[in-house]
């Protein structure tokens, strides 16, 4: 039921081998040389993908200043994988997660059943758009059983003991018709042990998110405290599903958010933003633009410019500069 898979075996079933690398980006870095970490690492651009994560992972950890390691592979652009590489430097910041519930508390069959409709219509709509119908009417018998009794959501996903299910729950949440009580769950299982709860959970919020933007008198609140946090995340999945929540909720440009982010994660985001995969930088660079003060017009415009490194120093040392 999860919606993550692996993208080591993706990108293999997908071209029928190990696929090759068309670029290698890293986040976490702030003292660790980049040269120090590829040299570990065994590979560069044009290489086929390690052979072994867990050892290549191994590897990295063994540089100096490095306390943990996770590699994210992302299938695939032009035929090739950008490889991510993900590094815990000692004395970083570190996000935590709860501990594994323990409750065997399940979801009704019917959602279960639903749910997984829901997926493969979602499936055959990015096969053709003629599926796209489906897609919508799966949404409202979700929509139907949430509004029936979101109380089984919210219990599941915050104690069930059944990762599955609180993957489920967290999807479900989104078509809750409480959205402020579904907010509250949704943005506890931010830190839930599995990333792909994480991954539903901030998918969730930012569908609330858009519907809050539409419905100012909803008077939803999403704070922006756990995002932030999440850009400190070992997982690819939780920095870039964080940013992506981010843009959302700094639409309205909000000082405060802005500010927060600004103060909390100025270092990662803009680390991002300077990515060479151009698919995964875009919505860092358009959030750091936000918090520099740019009009959306300008971020695009000098998202089209190039010189990226360029551009995102300029907008560091703006930053840096205000008080």
């Amino acid at each position: 039921m999860k919606l993550a898979v692996t993208f080591w075996l993706v990108c293999g079933l997908t071209l029928g081998q190990v696929p090759r690398i068309g670029v290698i980006d890293f986040y976490g870095l702030q003292k660790v040389p980049a040269n120090k970490l590829l040299l570990a690492l065994g590979v560069k651009d044009g290489d086929p993908l390690p052979a072994s994560k867990a050892d290549a992972e191994e590897r990295l950890q063994s540089v100096d200043g490095v306390v943990l390691a996770e590699l994210h592979a992302v299938c695939c652009e032009g035929g090739k994988a950008t490889l991510f590489v993900g590094i815990e430097e000692k004395g970083a910041q570190h996000f935590n997660f709860h501990e594994a519930p323990e409750s065997d508390v399940t979801l009704p069959a019917e959602m279960v059943e639903t749910y997984g409709g829901y997926l493969a219509a979602i499936e055959a709509s990015a096969r053709s758009n003629s599926a796209a119908t489906e897609v919508d009417t799966w949404e409202k018998r979700l929509t139907s059983l949430a509004e029936a009794d979101s109380k089984i959501l919210r219990e599941v996903l915050r104690t069930s003991v059944d990762a599955d299910q609180r993957v489920i729950a967290a999807s479900m949440l989104a078509f809750s018709p409480d959205r402020r009580a579904a907010t509250q769950d949704l943005q506890y299982a931010l830190q839930d042990p599995d990333e792909d709860v994480r991954q539903n959970a901030l998918r969730s919020l930012g569908t609330i998110a858009a519907y809050a933007y539409r419905h100012p008198d909803s008077e939803i609140q999403i704070p922006p405290t756990w995002p932030v946090q999440m850009l400190n995340s070992l997982a690819w999945g939780d920095r870039t599903g964080a940013v992506n929540l981010l843009l959302t909720l700094t639409e309205k440009r909000d000082p405060e958010v802005l500010s927060l982010i600004r103060e909390r994660a100025l270092p990662q985001i803009a680390e991002m933003a300077r990515w060479r995969s151009l698919t995964h930088a875009l919505p860092a660079f358009v959030l750091l633009g936000r918090i520099a003060g740019l009009s959306e017009l300008q971020i695009r415009e000098n998202w089209s410019k190039g010189e990226r490194d360029d551009q995102v120093a300029a907008m560091e040392r703006s930053l840096k500069t205000v008080k």
